[in-house]
């Protein structure tokens, strides 16, 4: 299991790239995008912000998350490293799923935050590239991406990258134009609405 763990961790970008391609494979396949109402020009912000997020902006700050904790808290590197893989996991996910939730509230209530959400929520349809439809400044000051840093330094480098590629998977889904979910919507138990 932890060999598996490990080869999750180390090619986790392959990962998250392989689900992108499954997403647009799927949606491609189901006429979703040769009927599709998006214009080039939000094809191309999609494309575009999904290649900086994950190429600049979340590698920069990582970087910069990683190093500020060597600098102000010198005696916390690797303090959580002895947590098993699920209890770190959980921790990672517990904290991102907290940090995304206020960080995504905030930015329907406060203005300035909001004109940099704005562009997700323009979009004409959904698709699997439209949550990376924000402004660039947006994931700069997303917590979450400063988390992966933070809880990286603290030694949950594994869960971190593990829950990457778990988190990629209900991001792109849940934007999917693909109906996955479709099952749950017909339980009346789950449907809270």
């Amino acid at each position: 299991m932890n060999d598996i763990l490990v080869f999750i961790a180390n090619n986790n970008m392959y990962f998250v790239l392989v689900i992108l391609v499954f997403f647009g494979l799927i949606e491609a396949s189901m006429g979703f995008i040769a009927n599709s109402k998006r214009t080039k020009d939000d094809v191309l912000v999609e494309t575009v912000n999904t290649f900086f997020l994950m190429v600049i902006t979340k590698p920069v700050v990582m970087f910069l998350a990683f190093n500020l904790m060597g600098l102000i808290f010198t005696n916390w590197e690797n303090i959580l490293s002895n947590l098993s893989f699920w209890a770190g996991l959980l921790v990672f996910l517990l904290v991102d799923d907290f940090l995304q939730y206020w960080y995504h509230r905030s930015s329907h209530e406060y203005k300035w935050l909001w004109k940099h959400h704005r562009p997700h929520h323009t979009a004409t349809e959904m698709g699997f590239l439209v949550s990376y439809r924000e402004s660039i400044y947006f994931f700069m000051l997303m917590p979450n991406i400063w988390w992966l840093g933070v809880a990286t330094y603290l030694g949950l480098g594994i869960p971190v990258a593990v829950g990457i590629v778990l988190k990629q998977v209900i991001v792109v889904s849940s934007h999917s134009l693909v109906s996955w979910d479709r099952f749950f919507h017909n339980r009346p138990v789950l449907n809270l609405s």
